[in-house]
């Protein structure tokens, strides 16, 4: 609710002395509740500033939002990131959530309303009615918004974390597709060199020229790269609709060509910097540390919510007038002291202190994971492409040379072109593991990963 204020005075001001009791006490309350009454974010709000707190943690940059897939060309992978940040359903839906954060902040701004008793006039009785407010919420008010406050930012900086999570899946699920498209592609060239092998193969046993154990070989190889061939074109349909259901795309909507990024290499990273980063930018560890801060404040609300006191004012009729007072209704706290919520907020901070010591753990094993993931991707793909592609890559000249002087079989040189085909999935493969560790080094430190 928003408080209003008029710059113009009230005219009635100078008859506040000759207002009743009764009406003064009404007043009063009226005005206690509109000052009292807070703003709070609307969901909208809050929603935009988790998407751009994800967005800056996850892409360095804040960005408009995407318009779609629709006359897109090529889709990168930040693209996709932005993407699945703005129509991922799952995502939206842990926004969503935040409103009950906000709920929980309106409950904690509201002040008790006043209640009244009347008794009415029955034979000798007179008619009597008393007005209660309760006054303890004037200092037990600020306490529970500033609780419901803290509440609100670590369930803000949880989305954040579920939003990090998104950002690594899009990637892996990118990487994963152009893995496949690749995989798919060697598949369909194989399984021509292998049918060519096959009818070479079985042309030289008519010939007589190879036993028939090779000509069956060779026919069997050849289904074998077809069969091949079909899960290959099934996995990469998989990691297609995997990756469209992380964008949120609809069925109309066609994935365009994916862009390949340059070959990932960088020196190795010292995993003590990484970690530090880590502990500095990762969302549930300062989720964590509001939590602590809430429960705190939540142990001290407790102790202040044994004392409990209403203002009253009772009025009631007379044989000589009406006769009004004022009261007081203390609640003391000697059977009770609100031990069970002091010791809940007690133990809520001990399970947290604890907690984030885990998740420092956490961290420090999931940074170390990725860090060797990448170090024995990047050794293997210096070995593919520093010494198993040359060397394949001769070998296949070599071949063609040789065929082309009429010095060896066509098989040999269909053989080599396979052996190479191979080769060039293996370092697909290894390109893969790079861009996958580095998603996750990206999500372990809590902010997008720059190759050095």
């Amino acid at each position: 609710m928003t408080t209003r204020q008029s710059n113009h005075a009230d005219p009635r001001a100078d008859g506040i002395r000759s207002v009743t009791p009764t009406r003064s006490l009404l007043a009063a309350w009226v005005g206690v509740f509109i000052v009292g009454c807070t703003t709070v974010p609307s969901p909208s709000d809050l929603t935009g500033r988790v998407l751009a707190e994800t967005r800056d943690v996850a892409r360095g940059e804040a960005s408009q939002e995407p318009p779609g897939i629709e006359g897109r060309d090529r889709l990168s992978e930040d693209e996709a990131v932005a993407l699945a940040l703005w129509n991922n359903a799952a995502f939206q839906e842990s926004l969503a959530t935040l409103g009950f954060q906000r709920a929980d902040l309106l409950l904690a701004g509201q002040l008790g309303n006043p209640s009244f008793v009347t008794l009415f006039p029955a034979g000798a009785k007179q008619l009597q009615f008393t007005a209660l407010l309760p006054v303890e919420a004037f200092w037990l008010r600020p306490r529970r918004v500033a609780v419901a406050r803290i509440d609100l930012e670590s369930a803000s900086e949880q989305l954040v974390a579920t939003g990090l999570d998104l950002v690594r899946n899009v990637r892996i699920a990118f990487v994963e597709l152009v893995l496949a498209e690749d995989r798919l592609k060697a598949a369909t060239q194989s399984v021509e060199v292998q049918e060519r092998i096959a009818e070479l193969t079985r042309k030289r046993f008519d010939a007589g020229d190879v036993a028939g154990l090779e000509s069956d070989q060779a026919a069997a190889v050849a289904l074998q790269s077809r069969q091949l061939l079909e899960r290959q074109r099934r996995d990469e349909k998989l990691a297609r609709a995997r990756l469209r259901q992380l964008l949120g795309l609809r069925e109309h909507d066609s994935l365009p060509p994916l862009v390949r990024a340059a070959i990932p290499a960088g020196p190795p990273i010292a995993e003590a910097e990484l970690f530090r980063r880590a502990l500095a930018a990762r969302p549930e560890l300062r989720a964590n540390e509001l939590a602590l801060q809430a429960a705190a404040k939540r142990g001290q609300l407790s102790k202040a919510e044994a004392f409990l006191v209403g203002a009253g004012f009772d009025v009631k009729g007379s044989p000589t007038g009406a006769q009004a007072g004022p009261g007081l209704n203390l609640t003391l706290p000697i059977l009770n002291q609100n031990q069970g919520a002091r010791a809940r907020a007690e133990a809520s901070s001990h399970v947290l202190v604890r907690r984030h010591l885990a998740l420092q753990d956490r961290i420090q094993l999931e940074v170390r994971e990725a860090l060797t993931r990448r170090e024995h991707a990047l050794r293997e793909l210096g070995l593919i492409q520093g010494r198993i592609l040359p060397a394949l890559e001769s070998a296949a000249n070599h071949a063609r040379q040789s065929l082309q002087a009429g010095e060896a079989s066509p098989g040999v040189f269909l053989e080599s072109e396979r052996r190479l085909a191979d080769a060039q999935v293996l370092l697909a493969e290894a390109i893969a593991e790079v861009r996958r560790s580095e998603a996750e080094i990206s999500r372990a430190v809590g902010r997008r990963f720059e190759n050095p």
